[in-house]
């Protein structure tokens, strides 16, 4: 009876380590630049400590957050779909994929667009360069999206 019962554990174990392995399977995420989708990456660091906060926006809607030091993506939140559309779309109409800005400071911000391995990639730091106003406006919008509870 006991081994009928342990056999009966043992197995629900496994199908239970089973299914955690494959839901956490599905829900893993490549590097922005191996994504097929568009991706929107953006995050601002340096300072004292060189703190980074960096986040990707995939074109499905997942947000991720980014722990540089350990290299790993952690899924934070999905947003509607026709919001991600918007962002993506925004992107593209205040044609901030011409922008050729690359003056980081001692703090800098950034956004990189990501297409088919393609990385558009702007960043600028806090007194080093005047960027356009909707530049900043899109930036506040992207992190506050991070800071937003659903």
């Amino acid at each position: 009876m006991q081994l009928k019962k342990a056999l009966k554990t043992g197995q629900f174990l496994f199908i239970t380590a089973c299914i955690c392995s494959f839901l956490s399977c599905s829900f893993q995420y490549t590097h922005p630049k191996d994504y097929k989708g568009e991706v929107i990456s953006f995050g601002r660091g340096g300072g004292f400590t060189g703190k980074v906060s960096a986040y990707h926006l995939v074109d499905k809607g997942y947000l991720y957050q980014t722990d540089i030091m350990m290299d790993s993506f952690v899924l934070q939140k999905k947003l509607k779909p026709k919001q991600v559309k918007q962002l993506l779309r925004n992107y593209k109409h205040f044609e901030f994929d011409t922008l050729n800005i690359n003056a980081p400071g001692n703090n800098y911000y950034y956004i990189s667009y990501y297409k088919k391995g393609v990385e558009h990639k702007i960043q600028w730091g806090e007194r080093t360069q005047v960027i356009p106003s909707n530049l900043q406006s899109y930036f506040d919008l992207l992190f506050r999206l991070t800071q937003q509870e659903d």
